[in-house]
C-alpha cells in the first residue's frame, strides 16, 4: 500500500526527531540504547573536568559522567554523576580519584578498591554516593612516587646509621671508605633524580604548545555555543513545536483517506485497463483484415469504388443545380410549364463521365 505525502512527511519528522534525541545523549555521554547504574560523588573541585568524561577501572572505560551540578546547599561542592555500564559491579568503599591519563587528554574518573564485593564489603547499589579523591596535574602524570621514596628514605637511614657506628666506633673497618662508598651512592642518587628532573622538564616544554592550543580550541568552543545559544533554544523551541503538531494530527483519519483514495484509483486504473485491452482487441482485428473496416482500409478495390461513387454524386449535385426541371417538373393550374430552355444537357460532362 502506497503512502501520500503527509504520512512520509510525518514518518520522516519522527526519525529525524528520535535522531535528535539519540544524538543529543550520546554528546552528554548517555547510551540510550543500554541500561546503565548511575552512582554520585561529591567533589570540593573538579579541576575543569566536563561532562561525558571517562569512567575507569585499572585504564579500562566502564562508563562515563553524565552530569556535573553545584549541589544546592549553597557550600559550592560539585556533585558528578556516575553511568557505568551494566554489569559493572564494584564495592562500597570505592574511591572515585579525578586524574589526568595524559598530559593532552582531558581529566578522567578512576575507580580504585581493593577486593571485590562480599559480605563484610557489599557491592555499591545503583543511586548510592561514592568517596571522592583528587590527583593533583603532577601526581597524575608521573604516577605513585611513594616506593622510590620510601626506598630513598630506607637508603639515607641507612647511611646515617652507617656513619654514626663508624663515629661512635661501634664496629670496625675503614671508615674513609665507608665514606666514600656512602657518598658514590648519594651521588648516583642525586643523578637519577636529576635525570628524572630533565626528563619531565622536556616532556611539559614539549607539550606546552600543544596545551596550549588546546585550551585555545576549547576556548573558541565554548565561544562558538555561547554566540549560538539562541539559535540552539529556537531549534529545541521548533522541534517541541513539531512533536505538538504531530500529536494533534488524527493519524488514523489521514490513512482511512489515504486507503479511500488509493481504492478510487485503483477502479479508475482498472477501468483504463479495460478500455485499453478493447481498444487492443480492436486494432488487432484490423490489422488482421477482419470486419469492414479492415476491407476499407486494406481493399483498394473497395477504395476506387467509393471515390467513383463520390465524384459521380458531385455531378448528380451540381446537374440538380443547374437543370432543376429535369428532376422536378413544377405546373401551374390550366397551364403547362415549358421545357426548361439555355440549360447545357450535361453539366461539365456528367454522362460522358458516367460511362466512363
Amino acid at each position: 500500500m502506497a503512502l501520500n505525502n503527509e504520512t512520509k512527511v510525518g514518518i520522516l519528522a519522527i526519525v529525524a526527531i528520535a535522531l535528535f534525541v539519540i544524538g543529543y545523549n550520546f554528546l552528554k555521554g548517555k547510551n540510550v540504547f543500554t541500561v546503565s547504574s548511575t552512582y554520585y560523588v561529591e567533589y570540593e573541585k573538579v579541576e575543569g573536568m566536563t561532562n561525558s568524561a571517562m569512567v575507569l577501572i585499572n585504564g579500562f572505560q566502564v562508563g562515563t559522567v553524565s552530569d556535573l551540578y553545584l549541589k544546592e546547599d549553597g557550600s559550592g561542592k560539585i556533585i558528578a554523576v556516575l553511568m557505568l555500564d551494566r554489569g559493572v559491579e564494584i564495592p562500597k568503599n570505592t574511591v572515585a580519584n579525578i586524574y589526568s591519563p595524559d598530559p593532552l587528554s582531558g581529566k578522567a574518573i578512576s575507580l580504585e578498591y581493593e577486593g571485590n564485593c562480599s559480605d563484610r564489603n557489599p557491592c555499591a547499589q545503583s543511586g548510592d554516593t561514592l568517596t571522592a579523591n583528587l590527583t593533583g596535574m603532577l601526581a597524575s602524570m608521573t604516577g605513585d612516587l611513594g616506593p622510590q621514596v620510601d626506598k630513598l628514605k630506607r637508603m639515607a637511614s641507612g647511611m646515617v646509621d652507617s656513619l654514626k657506628n663508624k663515629f661512635a666506633g661501634g664496629e670496625g673497618g675503614d671508615l674513609k671508605e665507608d665514606l666514600t662508598e656512602g657518598l658514590e651512592d648519594l651521588k648516583a642518587t642525586l643523578s637519577n633524580l636529576n635525570s628524572a628532573s630533565r626528563k619531565l622538564n622536556r616532556l611539559l616544554g614539549s607539550s606546552s604548545g600543544q596545551v596550549t592550543e588546546l585550551l585555545g580550541n576549547l576556548n573558541d568552543i565554548s565561544g562558538n555555543l555561547k554566540t549560538n545559544n539562541s539559535k540552539i533554544t529556537n531549534i529545541i523551541d521548533n522541534a517541541e513545536q513539531l512533536t505538538g503538531n504531530l500529536k494533534d494530527v488524527d493519524l488514523g483519519k489521514t490513512m482511512d483517506g489515504a486507503n479511500d483514495a488509493i481504492a478510487e484509483l485503483k477502479k479508475t486504473l482498472d477501468e483504463a485497463n479495460g478500455a485499453i485491452a478493447s481498444a487492443k482487441t480492436l486494432l488487432d482485428k484490423v490489422s488482421n483484415g477482419e470486419g469492414t473496416i479492415a476491407q476499407l482500409m486494406n481493399d483498394k478495390k473497395v477504395y476506387d469504388n467509393l471515390n467513383n461513387s463520390l465524384r459521380d454524386l458531385d455531378f448528380l449535385l451540381k446537374d440538380f443545380r443547374l437543370n432543376p426541371k429535369r428532376y422536378v417538373n413544377v405546373s401551374v393550374i390550366g397551364r403547362k410549364s415549358k421545357p426548361y430552355e439555355g440549360v447545357e444537357d450535361d453539366p461539365e460532362g456528367f454522362q460522358e463521365s458516367g460511362k466512363q
